[in-house]
């Protein structure tokens, strides 16, 4: 394994063992039962999934997400700010952990593993997709023992201006930690938006349990690593911390 001093650990389907696909339709499914007596529910997701993709396409590097965001959304809905942000807050905070229960069990404990990484000397960030709220980020870490503070940097909307797949996402990683990208590894599930790293000269390591090829872009991006969890687990554990 290359030399390298950080770790970048994405979390749904790599460190949080569960089907993107189904998590999302799940998070859309409990916000309309939980926007009905407000708004239009359709309508209202619809919106939602539109702005995500405003912050997914933006390159605006003095917006951050969460700007970019509401700056779409507060024109596309028909409500008072201070309502949209009422109920975003409440969805977070009070709803939105009703979706544990899309999460997988493994006997790996993550805490171990990043504390063991800390104690060896790495930096390791949450290099998760940043179109959500640090609330909906925190209580995904909590379902698997972790929280903001294990970590260096935790990405979220309110704290990146760039998302997955714009390599500018990993490079804003490497400015705010004054990184080199050829010290990181980028360990992921997702081929499209994990191992575009590469591309900065990152090592990358694929997590197989809930891969994601929807591109097949496999058939021409090789990870330098790639297994289950549990054996990037045992790889670290034996080539980084012992």
């Amino acid at each position: 394994m290359g030399k390298f001093t950080a770790i970048l650990f994405d979390l749904d389907g790599t460190l949080l063992p569960v089907d993107t696909k189904v998590f999302i339709y799940k998070y859309f499914e409990l916000m309309k039962k939980s926007v009905s007596n407000l708004y239009d529910p359709e309508v209202f997701v619809k919106h939602v999934w539109e702005g995500s993709k405003k912050m997914i396409n933006s390159n605006d590097s003095k917006t951050t997400n969460q700007q970019v965001f509401f700056q779409y959304f507060n024109q596309a809905i028909d409500l008072p700010l201070e309502q949209i942000e009422s109920f975003f807050d409440d969805f977070y905070n009070n709803k939105f952990p009703e979706l544990r229960n899309c999460v997988g069990e493994t006997e790996i404990n993550r805490y171990e593993l990043i504390s063991s990484l800390k104690k060896a000397g790495y930096q390791v960030i949450i290099a998760t997709n940043p179109i959500f709220p640090k609330e909906a980020i925190e209580h995904r870490l909590d379902w698997i023992g972790l929280s903001r503070s294990d970590f260096d940097l935790v990405t979220t909307y309110e704290n990146m201006h760039f998302a997955k797949p714009n390599i500018r996402y990993y490079q804003e990683i490497c400015s705010q930690l004054q990184l080199s990208s050829q010290e990181c590894i980028m360990v992921g599930n997702d081929t499209g938006e994990d191992l575009i790293a590469k591309k900065l000269d990152m090592q990358t390591y694929l997590v197989t349990d809930y891969l994601i090829d929807e591109r097949n872009l496999l058939e021409q991006m090789t990870p330098d690593y790639q297994g289950t969890l549990q054996e990037m687990s045992d790889y670290f554990n034996e080539q980084l911390v012992n």
